[in-house]
């Protein structure tokens, strides 16, 4: 039996479909497509689809042939607006890029975002959850801040001995929270790390269960 629920949310589903395909376009024209191997260590995108198109941005980018600086950024905010959303956000995180001479620290990519991404501009509440990462492969550590200063998931052996719950922060009342000391972990042989961002769970996207059974 269909509920008044159902059906308000199949129209809902149909009212936005032609305009979240557009989005598709633009994020697949605007999104970095894989990320650069750098000698041992290999990185792998898993792109789960949602008919609720969230502006999401990642990108990585080798500094030399044992360092690498990265990020992930999530907002919740869909369609037209998230594509536009996308654009600005990898504009600014391009022209903190262009203007290091050295990039080490994360917690310095999500301060310049915070001081340089307009809010006003979006007339709602868009909820964003920002990871950045300065790999050594030669120390095989990683540094890691975002907006909860969490731990990322690392898994080894099909176990996990840690994972990130990070929150999204409304950029119309307090875009991140304070600045904090980077979060250091150190590899050890065969762990992976996945980098997820969990802002937007509760608007209907996959979550931490989810993404553990994919990697059973």
């Amino acid at each position: 039996m269909k509920t008044r629920e159902n059906i308000r949310v199949k129209e809902e589903i149909m009212v936005d479909k032609e305009e979240i395909q557009i989005a598709h376009r633009f994020q697949h024209r605007f999104l970095t497509k894989y990320f650069p191997d750098i000698d041992d260590f290999h990185f792998d995108i898993m792109y789960i689809p949602s008919y609720e198109l969230r502006g999401v941005s990642y990108n990585i980018y080798p500094v030399n042939s044992n360092h690498a600086f990265g990020y992930l950024a999530d907002a919740s905010i869909w369609g037209i607006d998230a594509n536009v959303f996308t654009m600005l956000l990898n504009g600014i995180i391009e022209d903190f890029i262009q203007k290091q001479s050295a990039i080490s620290i994360p917690i310095d990519l999500i301060t310049y975002v915070r001081e340089n991404l307009p809010i006003d501009v979006f007339s709602e509440n868009i909820l964003l959850t920002m990871m950045s990462f300065y790999l050594d492969t030669v120390e095989n550590r990683i540094a890691i801040a975002n907006t909860e200063n969490q731990y990322p998931p690392i898994w080894s052996n099909g176990k996990t001995s840690s994972f990130i719950t990070t929150k999204g922060i409304s950029i119309n009342s307090n875009l991140l929270l304070k600045e904090k000391n980077n979060t250091e972990v150190k590899l050890l042989p065969g762990e992976k790390i996945l980098f997820y961002t969990n802002g937007v769970i509760n608007k209907g996207m996959f979550g931490f269960k989810e993404l553990k059974s994919v990697f059973k």
